[in-house]
């Protein structure tokens, strides 16, 4: 689905380059601003006749949004909670029916605040507004997050984030966009949990993060109504930026269980394997993907924070198959290399056996959990990726933030994974979770250090380590996780980090 935003500065005046605009581009959805009209002189049948829904919350000369959509618009709001006096046309959110799944968008314009001081050098009543604006929109989008309908908030938001994001910035300091209230109330309202995914990719690649894992199955936590929505992004991002060639991209394959994926049966083999190879492909908008993993085992096996293994004769014994067909699509250059993912020391080793016997291609790497809280890799895999030259690309490193220190306490702040997905990350409510955290965060805080860069620093040294994943929702979280390959661990630091581990092993395999 494409998704377009344009501050329009009057559509009566512009009528005939949006006309163009929308024959040229297509989109399904449209957010604008400044729109500049009343609802009742908005020129609804020219754009009406190019397929479109349209709704509108408009002002005389000033201000006004729309929402113009080739799907269905449902439940439109259009006033932003917070100010019952507030009369300016600035918001207009809506539930959109599209082909596959609901969602919510917003059109959004947020008030310039120019000028900022008055000539006693008080803020004025402009950019007091500019700033109780933001806040009442980052409290109606808390509310908004709760919900499971995926949310989209576009529009014109005079904010200048940073020097990158104007031609000259120097000439704009002091500007209202530019402020450092403005800034706050900007990076409040991103920390709620929204994500500004070019952005971040941008910053990584700049930063020497060229390797990218995906999968089919994300965004997590993997649902039907996002399936594939991770990989859709890096795809824009790809088409945008034409930097596919600078990206190792890594991406998976998902295996038996989730019933609304090829109707649950997902094997590594025929249909199943082209099917989803090929929609990745898509949505990626690529011809290739350099590393091509498989989620986890078809066979039954004990992942996930699973500790139980219940043995199933089912005679899986599929190695040289899955191989084979995943040799396919190597010959066909659509995948350069394989790798699994949540794979046991048995599993690893049949692999590994079998394209050596049969001259097949070769698993390079194991994606599985490791962090300060889940060492179990150390036990049996650690020998196998050294011996056996198949690197470990870490996941979970962070514990899904609870290695930040932020949940401690069980605080969970608004917006974060857990405060929203809170049953889906059992894994990380065990007996001892909290009392080794406490004891690693002491750590850090001895030798101080930040908790996030210790624990993933030492994720990163170990020998067994090829990659450590990161991911992060916010830029803060970001350049503080990028970070970390610059900070060193003296030796009394990972000395008391495994005493630790002797105390409260593993308590979230």
């Amino acid at each position: 689905m494409k998704i377009a935003t344009w501050n329009v500065n009057s559509i009566n005046a512009r009528m005939h380059a949006v006309i163009e605009w929308l024959k040229t581009t297509n989109p399904d959805v449209v957010c604008l601003q400044e729109i500049k009209t009343i609802d009742e002189t908005f020129p609804r049948l020219e754009i009406e006749t190019l397929g479109y829904n349209i709704e509108t919350h408009g002002q005389k000369s000033y201000n006004g949004v729309a929402i113009l959509s080739k799907y269905p618009i449902e439940e439109v709001k259009t006033k932003l909670p917070g100010d019952d006096n507030d009369e300016q046309s600035r918001y207009i959110e809506a539930i959109i029916a599209g082909p596959k799944k609901l969602f919510r968008i917003a059109s959004i314009y947020l008030p310039n605040g120019n000028p900022v001081f008055d000539e006693n050098g008080i803020f004025t009543k402009k950019y007091e507004y500019k700033l109780n604006w933001m806040r009442r929109l980052k409290d109606h989008v808390a509310i908004l997050l709760n919900d499971e309908l995926p949310t989209v908030l576009a529009g014109d938001y005079n904010v200048i984030p940073g020097n990158k994001d104007v031609y000259d910035y120097k000439s704009w300091i002091g500007d209202a966009a530019f402020r450092k209230e403005t800034h706050f109330h900007w990076r409040s309202l991103l920390n709620l949990g929204l994500t500004e995914a070019f952005e971040q990719m941008d910053y990584s690649l700049e930063n020497g993060v060229n390797f990218w894992d995906t999968a089919e199955l994300y965004a997590v936590p993997p649902k039907k109504e996002t399936y594939g929505d991770t990989e859709v992004i890096i795809g824009n991002w790809f088409e945008k930026t034409k930097k596919r060639d600078q990206v190792i991209l890594a991406s998976k394959v998902a295996g038996p269980s989730r019933n609304y994926l090829r109707n649950g049966e997902n094997s590594f083999t025929g249909p199943n394997l082209e099917s989803a190879l090929e929609n990745s492909l898509k949505r990626l908008k690529t011809d290739y993907i350099d590393l091509y993993q498989l989620h986890w085992p078809e066979r039954n096996v004990n992942n996930f924070g699973r500790l139980s293994y219940t043995h199933e004769e089912n005679n899986w014994n599929q190695f040289e198959d899955v191989l084979g067909e995943l040799n396919k699509y190597i010959d066909k250059g659509k995948i350069r290399y394989i790798g699994l993912s949540n794979e046991t020391p048995w599993g690893v080793m049949n692999y590994l056996k079998v394209s050596k016997e049969k001259n097949l291609p070769r698993m390079m790497s194991i994606q599985n959990p490791y962090g300060l809280l889940n060492r179990s890799y150390e036990i049996g895999l650690s020998e196998v990726s050294i011996r056996e030259e198949i690197g470990c690309l870490a996941y979970s490193p962070l514990a899904s933030g609870y290695l930040t220190g932020k949940y401690r306490n069980n605080n969970f702040p608004k917006g974060s994974r857990m405060e929203r997905d809170f049953e889906f990350w059992s894994r990380y409510r065990k007996p001892n979770t909290e009392k080794a955290i406490e004891l690693y965060y002491e750590i850090s805080e001895k030798y101080e250090l930040n908790m996030s860069q210790m624990s993933l620093k030492f994720c990163e040294i170990q020998d067994f380590m090829t990659s450590v994943i990161i991911g992060a929702t916010t830029m803060e979280q970001l350049k503080t996780n990028v970070e970390s390959v610059n900070i060193n661990l003296p030796d009394e630091v990972i000395k008391e980090i495994n005493k630790v581990q002797t105390i409260y092993p593993n308590p979230c395999p």
